[in-house]
């Protein structure tokens, strides 16, 4: 979103797709003159998963900021898991001696809970337990064996999905079941789509998982938290990895329910309030 020149770049980091769609209405609702730049995931190499590092990605976004705006201060933000990379990104930000003016997370699961989730290791036998359990058929009716690579594993399962003509809602519905509360905005989209973003959430997920912040934050960090959260202690939990102490503001809506109408618009006031508060002081 483009906005006036003589004030700072807000930086909005991708959540668990891999793409930053869930942002497009809060977007549309801020009133300050902000340009907002949205950092999205580089697609995968093939339509299968991969180990994900959250810290060199944010290594990345960090060059991209950088390259996009020179000398800080910086605004960053990020919903759910993309509040953990924007987290991670003021720390290496820090760490350059770069000023971090304004951390806005946006109802983040901390990574203490993190460590409560399943990390995968993405082997040909786990891909094909995987899939044959959410795709309801047996190894053999995929055509897939151990023998294959991961590679091959899925493109045979694309294969498959074509041949036999599967519905692709059945794909949305195993995305859904990953966590994916705002998934993009696709019109008819393909097979080969949904299963390069099942497995984008996939591997991030993994990733953040396997995620602990190597030191603390100094900079201020705002927590905005869903009336109706499933993870009320998140803020809290967040607080050990902060200097500072963090600011919580609570905003309407479930976890996915505050990016939307009518509640993003109470999350973009707030928004709006906090970051002007924090460019006057």
């Amino acid at each position: 979103r483009a906005g006036d020149k003589n004030y700072p770049n807000l930086f909005l980091f991708h959540e668990v797709s891999g793409q930053v769609d869930a942002y497009t209405q809060l977007c549309g609702r801020l009133e300050s003159p902000l340009t907002v730049y949205g950092l999205a995931a580089s697609p995968l190499p093939d339509l299968s998963p991969a180990d994900l590092s959250l810290p060199r990605m944010a290594a990345e976004y960090v060059e991209t900021i950088v390259r996009q705006q020179g000398a800080g201060p910086y605004l960053l933000a990020g919903h759910s898991l993309g509040g953990t990379i924007a987290f991670e990104a003021a720390l290496q930000l820090e760490s350059r001696g770069r000023e971090v003016a304004f951390l806005g997370l946006l109802d983040s699961p901390s990574p203490l809970a993190a460590v409560k989730e399943k990390q995968i290791e993405f082997t040909t036998a786990n891909e094909i337990e995987f899939l044959s359990s959410f795709l309801r058929r047996p190894a053999a009716a995929l055509d897939v064996t151990e023998h294959m690579s991961i590679g091959q594993i899925w493109n045979a399962v694309l294969d498959y999905l074509q041949r036999e003509d599967i519905d692709p809602a059945v794909i949305r519905r195993a995305i859904e079941g990953h966590g994916a509360y705002v998934l993009p905005d696709y019109q008819n989209p393909t097979r080969n789509e949904l299963l390069s973003l099942l497995n984008m959430i996939r591997s991030l997920r993994n990733g953040r998982a396997n995620y602990r912040p190597a030191s603390k934050l100094d900079a201020p960090l705002t927590y905005f938290q869903a009336a109706d959260t499933t993870a009320p202690r998140a803020a809290e939990e967040w607080g050990q990895f902060c200097i500072p102490t963090i600011t919580v503001i609570q905003v309407p809506g479930n976890h996915a329910s505050m990016l939307k109408s009518p509640h993003v618009q109470t999350l973009a006031t707030l928004f709006d309030r906090t970051i002007t508060s924090i460019l006057r002081s």
